[in-house]
């Protein structure tokens, strides 16, 4: 027992000559994600940074990078500034004057103050991906800040990792009971509430709703990724792993529940504030963090605090999530060369994270919006679920569900729940398998607003999402290969050990 309590595994899996597919696809699909993820947080950086202005940028037209079409957004009307005569309104140019909010639809060509701050100023958004332009140097230096955080935070491992989860852990829910006790205040509050809470029954009948659930459900917990076999590898021996199971998914979406209440709340005031439905306020993506929510909260009383508070709240929610995957990188790395790297951890993450950094500069540029839709558009619809389905397989099938039920008795005295046995061996690899083919034929190019993206980045799209899939018929051909005997003596050894 006692060589057994120093064991830990690696989401690589070494089986003597070869490595698994499986987990060089889970390592290439992470390594991916790390490179495009810290965009977030560098947007999160920079509003955070933004948000100590006397007045928020955000929340003003007439600055250098607003068009005449912009809008202001105040309590209970929205203020029309710089309409030309040409743009189909009465008014000469360079007044203003205040309209109902109501009205506004009919004016195709306006833009609101918080998304023209995001188009033009954070982002300095191109034409498209033809135009990658330069290299936006507030986010640039963001983005660094980011990696800064998240190599102060990796230096030592999951030993510093671990007390910093102290504060980005703990720091976001304080927060989110922060803003929602203030959000809960405001007029319109309970109307995005009932917005957010009362469901849509219609709407279970279309495929792409539970598609997307399914899809937002491996970003969350992050199964079939790698990144929680790498965590719990750390884990003592006698460690209590159905109970973290239990825990990791109900406060995992408990907190998705309790984060979009104080979004709803916000959204439901603006609702109340321009007169209109909230889902005419609603909106998915970046738009809700960086455009309608900060949209929201700076109409409110000291909007620079709460604003302050929401952007912090995202910088260490991104931060904790960096960290997973980050580490899951790191650790395979060193983990294939122990004797090299392991006492070299420091340096190994160093160059890791010079290299995001330099690899994820092309997503700060003028044309970086256009490279990080792509890339999140793709990297998760084929890798996560097949990885799941093949991960069910490989402990239910290829291992042995009996056999790994007496693992979790070696380690916890007691057995594997039959439940979880027929989940993880019938129930769970049958829906993702038709969740599989339901993604791939219900699967819509991804846009950014107007823009169509051309063939070409759809190509690019589907060779990025199929990238990680590859070494999984590789590596087993592979291990065929230099296996001993024939196909069916190898295949009766692997199933039957």
């Amino acid at each position: 027992m006692s060589e057994l309590q120093g064991f830990k595994c690696s989401t690589i899996i070494r089986i003597e000559e070869g490595d698994m597919g499986i987990g060089v696809g889970q390592f290439i699909a992470c390594t991916c994600v790390i490179i495009y993820y810290p965009t977030i947080i560098a947007w999160s950086i920079y509003y955070l940074a933004m948000s100590c202005a006397p007045i928020l940028p955000w929340s003003t037209c007439g600055n250098e990078w607003n068009t005449e079409s912009c809008l202001e957004e105040t309590l209970g009307n929205i203020t029309v500034n710089n309409i030309g005569p040409n743009k189909t309104y009465s008014q000469p140019p360079n007044t203003n004057s205040t309209v109902n909010a109501t009205t506004v639809p009919q004016f195709a060509f306006v833009h609101m103050d918080a998304e023209e701050f995001w188009q033009h100023k954070a982002l300095g958004v191109s034409e498209g991906v033809h135009r990658i332009g330069q290299v936006q140097w507030h986010l640039a230096l963001s983005l660094f800040a980011s990696w800064a955080l998240v190599f102060a935070s990796l230096i030592k491992g999951v030993k510093s990792v671990g007390k910093v989860a102290y504060v980005t852990v703990f720091l976001p829910y304080l927060l989110l009971v922060v803003l929602l006790i203030r959000t809960l205040l405001l007029p319109g509050a309970v109307d995005g509430i009932v917005f957010y809470l009362k469901p849509d029954l219609t709407r279970l009948l279309d495929l792409q709703v539970w598609l997307e659930a399914l899809l937002q459900l491996f970003y969350s917990l992050c199964p079939g990724w790698g990144v929680i076999i790498t965590l719990a590898s750390y884990n003592k021996f006698h460690d209590n792993t159905l109970r973290n199971s239990a825990v990791l998914t109900f406060c995992g979406e408990g907190t998705s529940l309790i984060s979009g209440l104080v979004i709803f709340t916000v959204l439901g005031f603006m609702a109340n504030s321009a007169g209109v439905g909230v889902s005419e306020v609603a909106s998915s993506g970046p738009g809700l963090a960086f455009v309608a929510y900060p949209g929201g909260l700076s109409q409110l009383p000291l909007p620079q605090l709460w604003s302050f508070l929401f952007f912090l709240m995202m910088m260490t929610v991104g931060l904790d999530s960096q960290f997973a995957w980050m580490e899951t990188v790191i650790t395979n790395v060193t983990d294939q060369f122990p004797a090299v790297l392991r006492k070299r951890r420091i340096l190994v993450t160093a160059v890791s994270c010079t290299a995001c950094f330099l690899l994820g500069l092309p997503f700060v540029t003028n044309g970086g919006i256009f490279y990080f839709q792509l890339a999140d558009w793709y990297m998760g619809v084929l890798c996560a679920i097949l990885f799941g389905i093949l991960e069910c397989i490989a402990f239910s099938w290829v291992y042995g569900s009996r056999r790994f039920s007496e693992d979790v008795e070696l380690m916890l005295d007691r057995r594997v729940p039959m439940f979880f046995s027929v989940m993880l061996s019938y129930i769970t690899p049958g829906f993702l398998i038709i969740a599989l083919f339901l993604v791939l034929f219900w699967f819509q190019p991804p846009t950014y607003g107007d823009y169509q993206y051309p063939w070409v980045c759809q190509v690019a799209g589907w060779i990025l999402a199929t990238m990680s899939v590859i070494p999984v018929p590789v590596m087993a051909a592979v291990t065929l290969y230099k296996a001993k005997g024939s196909f069916m003596d190898v295949s009766d050894m692997v199933v039957h050990g």
